[in-house]
């Protein structure tokens, strides 16, 4: 015979998941950002070795980003169907915040 946890239990559980994998997105944004900044502030040509930590940091930034969906969807996956939460509302925050953060790296970085 197994225990099972009350729903309200289970919905706590789902929301600590949503909550964590939005603080990593948070982080990833902010060290994209911080990065493309970094790129700017070195200036041109891009290709120089000193954009190697700007550059560093938003590789690192985005992939914080994609590494805390696919541990939020494993945990999401694992959970009970009745547990609440909603996947895909942070599904789609993840993905709507990798685009614009692509879009506005893209335009820190050309309008220099």
């Amino acid at each position: 015979m197994t225990t099972r946890r009350p729903p309200e239990d289970e919905r706590r559980v789902a929301l600590r998941q949503e909550r964590t994998a939005l603080a990593w997105d948070r982080t990833g944004l902010g060290l994209m950002v911080a990065g493309g900044l970094f790129v700017r502030a070195a200036g041109p040509p891009y290709t120089d070795v000193r954009h190697a930590p700007g550059v560093a940091a938003m590789v690192v930034g985005g992939a914080l980003i994609v590494l805390a969906y696919r541990r939020y969807g494993r945990l999401r996956r694992s959970a009970t169907p009745e547990s609440g939460g909603s996947a895909g509302m942070v599904a789609a925050v993840g993905a709507v915040t990798v685009v614009f953060s692509f879009a506005a790296l893209l335009l820190i970085l050309v309008r220099g």
